[in-house]
């Protein structure tokens, strides 16, 4: 398609009404493009063509493969960090970009699990804040997955990373400073974000439209 010099789009100046942006949320969730997309061996084949003519090394090939830094190293590194972060200077230009940049995760990509109940938490009118920061301890800040207000915190945690015991008692230390800040914590598997889950999770929607009406749970 061609167009005319001084040509104006149809969609110049006109935005998207929150039905149609809804619309194509779902839409592009039940994609096949982009939900579960599989490889074909002939794709497989030609980035790895690819990657060998460009000298990437990947998979076998990377030299860092299946192998992990020696404690000696890790020991190195945590002590190069910590000599870089005592610096006030470096700390305070760090503090500077942290803020800039929303922490580091104004661009990051939610799970699809994340993007599902994004969209059911629209799709009942219940208005949410993503990514907003709280403080756990002096130096630790913790950004929640969804801030409901006046004292709702809903976090998606995923099966694999929030099954470890380390990461299970730092949940756990992350749930106490909240609570004592007068929030209520909710944490959802994501493996329960599912239709075979459906009455679990329509429980807990009425669990959130209650607090983010009364504050509390009736």
């Amino acid at each position: 398609m061609t167009f005319k010099k001084g040509h104006e789009s149809w969609i110049k100046g006109k935005h998207w009404n929150q039905e149609s942006i809804l619309k194509m949320r779902i839409a592009k969730l039940g994609n096949k493009h982009c939900v579960g997309r599989i490889l074909s061996i002939k794709s497989r084949m030609k980035m790895s063509q690819t990657h060998k003519e460009r000298g990437v090394s990947v998979g076998e090939n990377n030299p860092f493969y299946n192998k992990q830094h020696n404690q000696e190293t890790k020991k190195l590194l945590s002590k190069f960090q910590r000599k870089l972060w005592s610096d006030p200077e470096y700390k305070e230009k760090m503090k500077k970009i942290f803020k800039k940049t929303n922490g580091g995760s104004r661009n990051r990509e939610c799970s699809k699990e994340e993007g599902w109940f994004a969209l059911a938490l629209q799709l009942r009118g219940i208005k949410f804040k993503r990514q907003k920061q709280f403080r756990i301890k002096k130096d630790w800040y913790h950004r929640v997955d969804f801030f409901i207000k006046p004292n709702l915190i809903i976090e998606i945690d995923g099966s694999y990373w929030h099954s470890t015991k380390e990461q299970l008692n730092r949940d756990l230390l992350i749930n106490r400073s909240l609570n004592l800040k007068g929030m209520w914590v909710i944490r959802i598997s994501d493996k329960n974000i599912t239709l075979r889950n459906k009455p679990k999770l329509d429980n807990i929607f009425k669990i959130v439209e209650q607090v983010s009406t009364l504050g509390r749970v009736v």
